[in-house]
Parts: structure tokens; sequence; C-alpha cells
């Protein structure tokens, strides 16, 4: 459930800088027994989402009743959301790793996405890392393939004319003057 420690009017959401603080609750483990308070930035667009949307005094997403979603709720309407926008294979927890890779495509490092993400062991983080080293190296790979194939020509020297033959050259040499 993402709650803040101290109530966000939405009038505040909206006028707030990029990288602009904020703290949130993220219950951690699959029986989600324990809490961890992130502090993160809050970006122009969330921002401008958070501005535009429904919030409570001390939460920022509520449900239809003006309540803060319950864990399974804000999965449920996370469901609905993807599907209203056409994104029938997305979830919330899919999401949330592709925002890792894409933070991890960006040179964030494994401690920067702990911190993050609310982590607590580094293999996770690399999971990403490793991911966003793949699609990098996938992409590389292309770039040099297409490289390759605009080259005019592999020789330092330029390419050879066509009446420059070592055949040529030699039948030359062997002609008498």
């Amino acid at each position: 459930m993402l709650a803040p420690e101290y109530p966000m009017p939405r009038e505040l959401a909206a006028s707030m800088r990029p990288m602009a603080g904020s703290f949130f609750v993220a219950w951690k483990n699959r029986n989600r027994k324990s809490r961890k308070t992130i502090e993160c930035p809050i970006t122009r667009e969330l921002a401008g989402a958070l501005a535009a949307t429904p919030t409570g005094d001390t939460v920022y997403l509520v449900n239809d009743l003006g309540r803060p979603f319950t864990i399974n709720g804000l999965g449920n309407k996370m469901r609905d959301w993807c599907d209203a926008a056409g994104l029938d294979r997305c979830t919330a927890h899919g999401l949330r790793k592709a925002a890792a890779v894409i933070l991890a495509e960006s040179g964030v490092t494994a401690p920067e996405l702990c911190a993050l993400f609310g982590w607590s062991k580094l293999e996770t983080a690399e999971i990403y890392i490793r991911q966003a080293r793949q699609r990098t190296m996938v992409a590389n790979a292309f770039t040099r393939l297409e490289e390759y194939r605009n080259q005019k020509s592999v020789s330092i020297l330029g390419p050879r004319t066509t009446n420059e033959t070592k055949r040529k050259n030699n039948r030359d040499k062997s002609k008498p003057e």
C-alpha cells in the first residue's frame, strides 16, 4: 500500500518539483508481515497524476469509497487499469520489474536499486542489471551488424580498382619493354 508518513494535499503534489522527496510504506514479503519505509522523489509526471487523481489526507491512492486501497484491492484495480489501457499482459509486479530494468539500463547500481525498491539483497538487484545488460548487448550487436553492412570497404587503404590485380601487375612486370 502506498501511504506517506505525512499528509499530501493535492495542491502541494501538483506544485512539487522533480526530486522533491516523499515517503511511502512498502509491504514486503509474501505474507506482508514486514514493512519498509522508503523515501523517493516525486517526478513531474507523478505529481501531475496525483493532482488529477482523488487522494486522501494521508494516502496517494484511494478507492471508489475514498478509503485507502487494501493490498489486494490495489492489485485488482491495477489489473482493471491495465486492461482499460489495452495492456492485457501487464501486472503491477510486471510494471515494477520493467521499472527496475529501465533504471538498470540507465546505469543505476545494485545498491541504488535496493534502496529504491526496498530489497535487502544485492542479488535481487543483480537480476535486473543482468537483464539490462543483456538487452544492451543485443542492441549493440545489431548496431555493429548494421555498421558492418554499411561499410564500403574493410581495407584501411580503401578498395582496389578493377584493373589493379596481382595477376595484371605481375604480367606487366614480365613483359619486355
